[in-house]
């Protein structure tokens, strides 16, 4: 879940206090801890597994991070990683927490022209009219579309 602070609740937390146990697997993508609500990042901190770290800034919930990667890394590191590098804890089978450096692959070159081919691939593979999309949300609902202006003048229907 990218930005998952737009929709987690109260329930999240729960939820991940307990998920560990039925082997429930997520990846959480945040950008800054301090859009989180305190107990919320509490329980995020409390559960993490594994998790990778790219350069962090300097925020009131900056503190919790370094204590995740120490001995190995501390908070210098964190504020200093280069483009394309991260500080990785693994938690392997044995409970233990591997602490190491990755350097993630740059994008391929290309700009704006391989963005824009990327969006006309996925909207050709994917997408569909917003006004089909509608209809069935609204069939799936129980619903019925209301009718455009000139249906409803053609039919004799008046707006509510």
């Amino acid at each position: 879940m990218d930005e998952f602070h737009e929709f987690a609740t109260d329930g999240f937390g729960r939820f991940l206090a307990a998920a560990r146990k039925f082997n429930v697997g997520l990846v959480l993508a945040q950008q800054r801890l301090e859009t989180l609500a305190p107990r919320l990042r509490e329980a995020i901190l409390g559960a993490l597994g594994h998790m990778i770290l790219f350069r962090q800034g300097a925020s009131a919930s900056f503190g919790a991070l370094p204590p995740l990667v120490w001995p190995r890394f501390g908070e210098r590191d964190l504020l200093g990683l280069s483009s394309y590098n991260a500080v990785t804890r693994v938690v392997g089978e044995d409970g233990t927490p591997r602490i190491s450096r990755l350097t993630v692959p740059r994008p391929p070159a290309g700009g704006t022209q391989a963005a824009h081919h990327v969006r006309l691939l996925t909207r050709v593979q994917v997408a569909e009219a917003r006004s089909d999309v509608e209809r069935e949300i609204l069939e799936r609902l129980g619903s019925t579309p209301r009718l455009g202006r000139e249906t409803q003048h053609e039919t004799g229907q008046n707006d509510p």
